[in-house]
């Protein structure tokens, strides 16, 4: 009985998982490839964002520089009509202002309010309005209103008579 048993010939199955692979490869690369693309818009946007602001705080800055540059040089006596000043910042010649000074109220000196020792004094309203503009056309507005006091009546005098005093 001493019998040899031979194992009959192993068929071959045939692998049919052998694409997935090659389909999981693609769909893996297409995912990292809409990684790669949204991060670089991203960081695009980013840099756009940021150069805004930055241009924005340029045109902020100008238009602040405006207001203080009326301040110091500007004309506020009600008889002048409205004064245009146009001019580059300083340190800044890229970025620029354009600031008005307006009578307000169309020049009519404005009395002290009731209760007040002092009535020869008379104060006067102006609208100040400064528009910064930066080099890649950011602007922004700022608006003030400067009271200057003055004597009653004229900006130059005063309506008592005689005038106690010369009043520049």
């Amino acid at each position: 009985m001493n019998a040899i048993h031979t194992a009959a010939p192993c068929s071959r199955r045939r692998v049919r998982d052998g694409g997935f692979v090659l389909v999981l490869a693609l769909v893996l690369l297409l995912v990292l490839t809409t990684l790669a693309v949204s991060g670089v818009t991203s960081s695009s946007l980013q840099f756009t964002i940021a150069g805004n602001a930055q241009q924005h705080s340029g045109a902020f800055m100008a238009a602040e520089s405006g207001l203080a540059t009326a301040m110091v040089n500007g004309t506020f006596d009600p008889t002048v009509p409205a004064q245009v000043m146009n001019q580059a910042v300083p340190n800044a010649p890229t970025d620029t202002f354009t600031v008005t000074i307006q009578p307000a109220l169309n020049g009519a000196p404005q009395p002290p309010p009731p209760g007040f020792s002092i009535n020869s004094f008379s104060s006067y309203i102006f609208d100040v309005a400064s528009v910064g503009q930066s080099v890649r056309g950011s602007s922004t507005t700022h608006a003030e209103g400067v009271a200057v006091v003055s004597p009653l009546g004229n900006p130059g005098g005063c309506t008592v008579q005689p005038c106690p005093q010369q009043w520049n």
